[in-house]
């Protein structure tokens, strides 16, 4: 596979970016594994922490998902779920929440120093 970097920002992050493309375009479908940070490495001519650093940023935006011993395998990139309402999520407010939100909105008055 071809990686063409961009030449903005870090390699790291170039590499990510490609990676993504990738990932994004069907070249990795979900589930299969990413090449080994090693092999990686070697054949791209650059350093391993680098590939590992592209990988964790894959990993942060959710669209790979690391197992120690098992190496790094594409998420299952799905639709996004929908959320419940937020009061609904929240559940029942307390006694407390429900007398401040009655008595409106609060100012803090400061005293000058004397």
């Amino acid at each position: 596979m071809d990686f063409s970097f961009d030449g903005q920002g870090a390699l790291y992050e170039q590499l990510a970016r490609a990676l993504k493309r990738a990932i994004l375009d069907g070249h990795f479908p979900a589930g299969s594994p990413l090449p080994a940070t090693r092999t990686l490495a070697r054949t791209l001519k650059i350093s391993r922490n680098t590939v590992l650093g592209a990988y964790e940023l894959l990993c942060a935006e959710q669209l790979a998902v690391a197992r120690g011993g098992s190496g790094t395998r594409v998420a299952h990139i799905g639709a996004p779920r929908a959320r419940p309402a937020a009061r609904a999520a929240l559940g029942r407010t307390s006694r407390y929440a429900a007398r401040i939100r009655r008595l409106g909105p609060v100012t803090l008055a400061v005293a000058a120093p004397a």
